[in-house]
């Protein structure tokens, strides 16, 4: 009885982490408008949605001329924060249709690129398709034109009120002490 309540307490704590990964999405009016708790390996971010079509990179990110513009400086961290788009922000109905989501509301919408800017406005993109066939992607230093309706801005912050999570393997860990003390004791 003992091993099976320290099994089940183990697989909890394997579970735990995973459950906590997971993104709140912010809803307005039916409208995805962006995301807290956005899980990266520097932590947990949020993002908001702005349209392209109507504000510039300098309306969004006050300048888009310098890297402490943005949340990230380098491409490797604009790369991982666009992935997190695709898996974790742009999912069920987000997924498939994409006039639901902010500024990509332009029919019919095929895909929508969510521009994530580092390093003096520089971008890396994730492309949301439409699901028919089409497959996500996440590309990088795009140009973007005026007018562009089919890109949006993801303006990302750093969440303050984001605990570090303890490592998988550090709770594996703690789990097999657990085990290997209980076993001792019996």
């Amino acid at each position: 009885m003992k091993s099976k309540v320290l099994g089940l307490l183990g697989v909890a704590l394997l579970a735990g982490p995973m459950a906590a990964n997971a993104a709140t999405l912010l809803v307005q009016n039916g409208i995805l408008v962006g995301a807290t708790g956005v899980a990266l390996s520097g932590g947990l971010y949020n993002v908001e949605f702005f349209a392209t079509s109507n504000l510039t990179c300098a309306d969004v990110f006050s300048g888009c001329n310098e890297n402490s513009d943005f949340a990230f400086g380098t491409q490797s961290e604009a790369t991982d924060a666009s992935q997190a788009l695709l898996d974790t922000v742009f999912v069920g109905i987000y997924d498939e249709d994409l006039n639901l989501t902010r500024g990509c509301a332009v029919l019919p919408t095929v895909f929508c690129s969510a521009l994530t800017p580092f390093n003096s406005a520089r971008v890396m993109i994730a492309t949301n398709t439409n699901g028919e066939g089409n497959q996500d992607y996440v590309s990088g230093d795009y140009g973007i034109g005026p007018g562009r309706t089919d890109l949006i801005w993801a303006k990302w912050s750093r969440d303050v009120a984001s605990v570090p999570e303890p490592g998988t393997l550090a709770l594996l860990g703690l789990g097999l002490v657990g085990l290997g003390m209980s076993r001792r004791k019996a």
